[in-house]
């Protein structure tokens, strides 16, 4: 039996597709909060995730930004009421495999997760242009023609948010539950010690600042 993880805060829906999923021979494991499917997802084996985009705490760009960072390739159907082309654009380059927008037919989703099961994984780019820099995502360093900064993880994860949430502002509060998932008590303080690390770095590639800060509140990258 194939193993699904729904990350869905509607459950009156999340019940009903677990039910019409059971007849076609999937178990189901449902979860109503984005942090604590997260947590799910990296903790047991599911063979495909369903994940709705609007949740609390952590939304389904997060969710998969997160597990693809942490090299996790578990196919992820995308459930959406929001089906704009940038917002699929967006998705998909952070790893989404497929979308459904919502109203959709079971019969249709049943297809399309047996799709993404049969499927290899999918073979992602290990490194990634931005702007006037170079992210190795392997080698976990930052390039500009021929200097390079090698990066923390944490750096790593903390810029990888902030390219995924570009020109828009982030609060330290919205970092710390996305980039320290794993030490939620940190201060505000370390966030901005992280960030002082990565434009010191940036400026020793003698890459542009593109970090902006707003005081009292968070960070933007304006890209």
């Amino acid at each position: 039996m194939k193993n699904l993880l729904i990350i869905e805060d509607d459950l009156q829906l999340a019940f009903t597709l677990r039910e019409s999923l059971k007849q076609h021979g999937f178990n189901t494991t449902i979860v109503d909060n984005g942090r604590k499917g997260y947590k799910y997802a990296i903790s047991k084996h599911f063979d495909c995730l369903l994940v709705d985009f609007k949740l609390p705490e952590m939304n389904g760009d997060e969710i998969i930004n997160n597990l693809r960072v942490r090299d996790i390739e578990t196919p992820v159907l995308m459930l959406t009421g929001q089906a704009s082309s940038e917002h699929l654009a967006k998705s998909f380059r952070i790893g989404v495999d497929d979308y459904l927008s919502k109203p959709f037919s079971h019969i249709e989703l049943t297809a399309r997760i047996e799709r993404l099961i049969s499927k290899p994984p999918m073979q992602r780019y290990s490194t990634h242009k931005i702007g006037e820099i170079e992210i190795d995502f392997q080698g976990m360093c930052i390039r500009k023609d021929a200097f390079c900064e090698s990066l923390t993880k944490r750096e790593h994860k903390l810029l990888e948010f902030l390219i995924l949430n570009k020109n828009c502002m982030v609060s330290r509060d919205r970092l710390v539950s996305n980039v320290w998932l794993d030490k939620p008590d940190i201060t505000h303080n370390t966030v901005d010690c992280y960030i002082s690390n990565l434009r010191k770095k940036l400026k020793r590639i003698k890459a542009k600042d593109f970090i902006e800060t707003s005081h009292g509140y968070g960070y933007l990258c304006r890209i």
